[in-house]
């Protein structure tokens, strides 16, 4: 991808944030004074219990949307992922006096033994 279409992304992405950021301010604000109307009017427990949930979740939002504005800002246009090492587990050994699972046994079961095998 060329960089004029990653920064014509970027962009985009900061304007969709941003207008994100602005919806979920303005309904923290009325969630907070549905709250305040809700205590001054003495409502019952259980609904002041969830409008101080909702209070959060809106607080929670307008923070993870800020959080997700910081990084866009930090985060270089052209930035590609670095390789990631992968180590196989070394397949186990069988010890001496235990034959190899056969091939259809995936669990590794133990085989019983033959007779003769004493």
């Amino acid at each position: 991808m060329d960089t004029a279409t990653q920064k014509s992304r970027d962009e985009t992405r900061q304007q969709i944030l941003q207008s994100e950021l602005a919806t979920e301010k303005k309904a923290y604000d009325d969630a907070n004074g549905a709250l305040s109307a809700a205590i001054s009017g003495k409502q019952l427990a259980d609904k002041i219990d969830a409008l101080k949930q909702s209070v959060l979740d809106h607080q929670k939002n307008v923070e993870a949307i800020q959080g997700e504005l910081a990084n866009l800002d930090r985060a270089p246009s052209g930035a590609k992922a670095a390789p990631v090492a992968v180590r196989a587990r070394a397949a186990a050994t069988p010890t001496s006096d235990q034959r190899p699972a056969p091939y259809w046994d995936v669990y590794n079961r133990p085989q019983p033994q033959p007779a003769d095998a004493q």
